[in-house]
């Protein structure tokens, strides 16, 4: 896999890097400050495991937005590496392809680690 083929695999996993790793006490969003908590006891992000609760809350969004980032990485991709004259890899000749995986995989992640 090349440069482009690498970048476009990066892009495609953004969305799951993102949405799914929120939760968590080790997660993106870190618990709020006690003078926070105490000043709004139920705000979303005084609960334990920041402003998601510890779990993704739209699993079958977030899939939809990693399958929809990755067709247009690869499709994007694609289109460069062939105005450059090169020949495209296997993602960059079948991108809708590219987007369901993308999106089941996230799927798949979210639903897996619902429960942790």
């Amino acid at each position: 896999m090349n440069r482009y083929g690498t970048l476009a695999l990066l892009i495609s996993m953004i969305p799951i890097l993102v949405l799914a790793g929120c939760g968590g006490h080790n997660g993106a969003y870190a618990p709020a400050p006690i003078s926070q908590s105490m000043s709004y006891p139920n705000a979303p992000a005084s609960r334990p495991g920041g402003l998601l609760g510890g779990m993704q809350q739209h699993r079958t969004a977030s899939s939809f937005a990693a399958g929809y980032a990755g067709y247009k990485a690869a499709k994007m991709s694609g289109a460069n590496r062939v105005a450059a004259g090169h020949k495209k890899n296997l993602l960059q000749r079948h991108p809708v392809l590219t987007g369901i995986g993308a999106a089941m995989l996230t799927h798949h992640l979210l639903k897996k680690n619902e429960h942790r």
